[in-house]
């Protein structure tokens, strides 16, 4: 999966501008995809030279224009081609899970530390994927549904195990533990 490949799904959804894609994705795949302006603009641009999508300038007054990006019908079919492609395998960049990994060169302390930061962010989370489960406005279809349920459970899980961990680490102090 390349950027260009969620913009383009983002974008059969409806026409957009860059700012308008950021937030679309942070609102409706937050753990699933994560992008920054630094990247989806540049991808745009290229998208736009490949004939991907069109660009279409509104004019505004007393802002600057905005750029709202449409699909293309060459970008429907590259859409499509990646969509009946095969799943890729799952690659994770994950700065926590490499900070465990090299955990031995850092405090017992320290490590606490992250443990208990990575719950914190994980509740944080897992609160905006149930808010997003619980919004009455119904403007996920079954599929979107699924992958936020799915989302839903992998940070609940994430939760669950953090806590026995963090309770392990703190029951046997200073003591090696076993994990």
């Amino acid at each position: 999966m390349k950027g260009q490949d969620v913009i383009l799904g983002v974008l059969l959804e409806a026409p957009m501008s860059g700012y308008d894609i950021k937030h679309y994705f942070e609102k409706h795949f937050p753990d699933m995809f994560v992008a920054s302006f630094g990247t989806i603009y540049p991808t745009l641009n290229r998208m736009e030279k490949e004939g991907l999508i069109e660009k279409e300038i509104v004019l505004q007054e007393g802002k600057p224009n905005k750029n709202i990006y449409h699909i293309t019908e060459i970008g429907k079919e590259a859409f499509h081609a990646y969509i009946q492609s095969p799943i890729e395998p799952k690659t994770i960049k994950y700065d926590f899970m490499m900070r465990l990994v090299f955990g031995r060169y850092v405090s017992q302390q320290q490590l606490l530390e992250w443990l208990k930061q990575e719950l914190h962010q994980l509740k944080e989370d897992l609160v905006k994927l149930r808010s997003q489960d619980e919004d009455p406005c119904d403007c996920y279809c079954d599929c979107q549904k699924l992958a936020l349920r799915f989302g839903i459970a992998i940070q609940q899980a994430g939760v669950t195990e953090l806590e026995n961990i963090i309770d392990e680490f703190e029951n046997f102090g200073q003591k090696e533990t076993a994990f």
